[in-house]
């Protein structure tokens, strides 16, 4: 296993996949649920993509030796701002689908 950092390894990065893996799972089985609109169906795929995009991230995290703090707060930055933005869609699409 490589060294990410004192509180992030590869188990931690796993588990963050996996959860960002069955989320993305989840939205696209909203997609078959039911007819939307193009801003809706927009909004719910820019989260899938984003969520794919974090999978890429995560992945490359994983094969990584982190020895650079600074390379990896980044990466762990890159990704929040990435999960927020996703949330960000996702209650956008939400919204719109109760009007």
């Amino acid at each position: 296993m490589s060294r990410i950092g004192s509180l992030m390894n590869e188990n931690v990065l796993a588990k963050m996949l996996f959860d960002i893996q069955q989320v993305r799972n989840q939205l696209l089985n909203l997609t078959t649920q039911e007819e939307y609109n193009w801003g809706q169906r927009s909004y719910l795929l820019y989260a899938i993509e984003n969520l794919l995009s974090m999978e890429e991230t995560i992945e490359g995290m994983m094969g990584g030796n982190w020895e650079n703090r600074t390379v990896l707060k980044r990466q762990l930055f890159n990704l929040h701002g990435a999960y927020t933005s996703s949330l960000m869609l996702f209650n956008t699409f939400y919204r719109s689908t109760q009007r």
